[in-house]
């Protein structure tokens, strides 16, 4: 398991694949942000009880978000690329990183999305809360227009020894056409 979403990971910071679909053809971004969603979706979550308490990891994956860039406001669905660094023994921001190279297909947004000030939950139950949180703020443009970011994470991990981390982004966004809210997922896998 841990070599699928090393190969994905890999992959996905390449921006190729040489063997991560079948029959050895090179998968587009989005489907490696597919194939990497659902093989971390298909994984268990991390009992937060037993997350180490030393060592960090670095996990690499993808980010998306529904922002209003489209006419008057509309959404249009972003995937981005996305570090995350948790750090099991530090008191403080113990979850950070960022997210750049947003692009839905056809336009790619410039600027990037940083995590910081992130916090582990030893003690929560899986069932009702996320295992980690952190605050996203940043800067994303498209040609002259600025869509300013204030929002958070709020995930868990995946796997018996930490894989993968999944969850979800919500917040709001100030741009053009005024202050909106905004929603997506973020999904990576240990590197």
């Amino acid at each position: 398991m841990r070599s699928i979403i090393g190969m994905i990971c890999g992959a996905a910071l390449a921006g190729c694949s040489s063997g991560g679909g079948s029959g050895g053809e090179t998968l587009s971004r989005s489907e490696q942000a597919q194939e990497l969603e659902a093989t971390l979706s298909a994984t268990n979550v991390t009992e937060p009880a037993n997350l180490p308490t030393s060592g960090a990891t670095t996990y690499a994956g993808f980010m998306t978000a529904g922002l209003p860039t489209g006419a008057g406001g509309a959404r249009t669905e972003y995937l981005g690329d996305l570090s995350l660094t948790v750090d099991f023994e530090a008191n403080r921001n113990q979850v950070r990183g960022r997210a750049k190279n947003f692009a839905d297909g056809n336009n790619r947004l410039s600027g990037q999305l940083n995590i910081r000030n992130g916090d582990l939950f030893r003690n929560t139950v899986i069932d009702e809360n996320y295992t980690f949180t952190g605050n996203v703020k940043g800067t994303l443009g498209k040609g002259s227009d600025d869509y300013v970011v204030d929002a958070e994470i709020a995930g868990e991990f995946r796997g018996r020894n930490q894989e993968g981390v999944s969850g979800l982004l919500f917040g709001d966004v100030e741009g053009p056409a005024g202050q909106d809210i905004f929603d997506g997922s973020f999904f990576a896998a240990s590197d």
